[in-house]
């Protein structure tokens, strides 16, 4: 029964253990999504026009950039062109 009792601390104690054995890695060390220029991420037609023209600089998280529309009637968010060319 005692050895038992050993066995079940020392699993608890290596499960504990885990992550500081294996080094994890604050988030704060990972790489940040990069802000891309608006020309790479969508067609001219879609960054400037009659009205309205788009950040030149765009924010990025996983496959969406984050564009923000400038116009006469307002400030729009669209997260994709394709969002983009329907606003």
């Amino acid at each position: 029964m005692t050895r038992l009792c050993s066995r079940t601390r020392l699993t608890i104690v290596i499960l504990l253990l885990t992550p500081v054995l294996v080094g994890v890695s604050p988030a704060s060390e990972f790489e940040k999504p990069p802000t891309l220029p608006a020309r790479v991420l969508a067609p001219a037609s879609l960054l400037s026009g009659n009205g309205f023209h788009v950040n030149n600089e765009v924010p990025t998280e996983g496959y969406l950039g984050h564009f923000i529309i400038h116009s006469e009637v307002g400030t729009f968010k669209a997260d994709s062109f394709e969002f983009s060319a329907r606003r």
